[in-house]
């Protein structure tokens, strides 16, 4: 077998084959949706554009624009999550990964078929899509309602996300950064249990207050702020009385995630804050469903001299570098120059136990 080369341009489309020699074997450019252009005169007696002389000749490579894979017999593009029409400049299906809210100031995001927001020359839409959903949960340590009757979570600090791992408030969202895309906010909260007689189910509020997206450096960089507020829900329901005396739970995230395909790293920062107690956690899944468990703040105080007002204090905040696969999935974790595997970081991170400090001892739990 003869070794070739291929060297793209800034898109990531081939643009020359070479040999070992380094003598050139073919040549293509591309409209700038995609469309090869052919060696054909445009118009009769007119020179031709491209010219088999110069190298422009098919050849056996099907790597096309920005380098994706050439279905022969659909002529279509696989970008991975859907299929890409070269020749119309558009996928042939919808984006499964859609906004939270499009922006009047940006049109082109309610478009679910555009591709790279029809701007082709300067954005690559490199696999359709790479979405990471984000947790940050408060939960209730064991003993956090000591002598109040009311039951708590029972666990320590955890990235399960299944039904018999309980919160008082559970934030979910979902961020794409390379397509830009927020959706799938989710805010619940598991039932309040009070000496296993009484029995009631919170309705959290919660919001996406903000976000930002830019390039820089081929990092492609989301910037999402985040709240949610949620009430004891049997203390809430009394009559009359019941919604004025129950203090909240107010927590505020700023969820920064940073993704560069080309050499396969995320670096993910999460900064909490607002009320100290109960205990809160952060962490980040991948489209597999690989966790990654990002921070944990102890509890402080008690519910009725740490949660009235919303003070907005410094709760926790961390970075962390996280190696992913070629399909966006985790595959490490790089902390303070250390490398570990998935299972292993997690076993680090979740080690240390929850605790339930006085209130006055209160700090910010940061990752330095």
């Amino acid at each position: 077998a003869k070794v070739a080369y291929l060297t793209n341009d800034h898109l990531g489309s081939p643009r020359i084959l070479t040999d070992a020699n380094g003598s050139v074997i073919s040549r293509r450019d591309f409209h700038p949706f995609g469309e090869e252009i052919g060696t054909l005169a445009v118009a009769p007696g007119s020179p031709q554009p491209r010219t088999a002389a110069l190298g422009y000749q098919s050849d056996s490579v099907r790597q096309k624009f920005t380098g994706y894979e050439r279905d022969i017999e659909a002529d279509l593009d696989y970008a991975q999550a859907r299929m890409y029409a070269y020749n119309l400049g558009r996928f042939n299906s919808p984006d499964p990964v859609r906004m939270l809210k499009a922006r009047i100031a940006e049109p082109q995001h309610w478009n679910l078929y555009v591709y790279g927001r029809n701007n082709p020359v300067v954005m690559v839409d490199v696999a359709g899509e790479f979405p990471y959903t984000f947790y940050v949960r408060s939960f209730a340590p064991p003993g956090a309602f000591s002598r109040s009757g009311f039951h708590d979570d029972g666990r320590g600090f955890s990235t399960d996300t299944s039904s018999e791992t309980t919160s008082r408030i559970q934030q979910k969202v979902t961020i794409d950064p390379a397509i830009q895309s927020v959706r799938d906010y989710q805010v619940t909260s598991s039932p309040t249990v009070w000496k296993g007689i009484i029995q009631a189910v919170e309705t959290p509020t919660g919001y996406v207050t903000e976000y930002a997206f830019h390039v820089q450096n081929e990092f492609s960089i989301a910037r999402v702020k985040t709240e949610y507020s949620g009430q004891n829900a049997i203390i809430k329901r009394i009559p009359f009385i019941g919604n004025a005396i129950t203090p909240a739970i107010d927590v505020q995230a700023t969820i920064v995630i940073a993704e560069n395909t080309k050499i396969g790293q995320v670096v993910v920062s999460v900064n909490i804050t607002g009320d100290r107690f109960p205990a809160t956690e952060a962490f980040i899944s991948d489209q597999k469903g690989n966790k990654v468990f990002i921070v944990g703040a102890n509890a402080y105080g008690n519910p009725w001299n740490g949660l009235p007002g919303n003070p907005r204090l410094p709760v926790a905040s961390a970075s962390i570098l996280i190696n992913i696969d070629n399909e966006g999935n985790f595959t490490g974790v790089v902390y303070k120059g250390k490398k570990y595997s998935v299972d292993d970081w997690n076993k680090y991170a979740l080690s240390t136990e929850v605790q339930i400090e006085d209130r006055e001892n209160q700090r910010c739990n940061c990752l330095q």
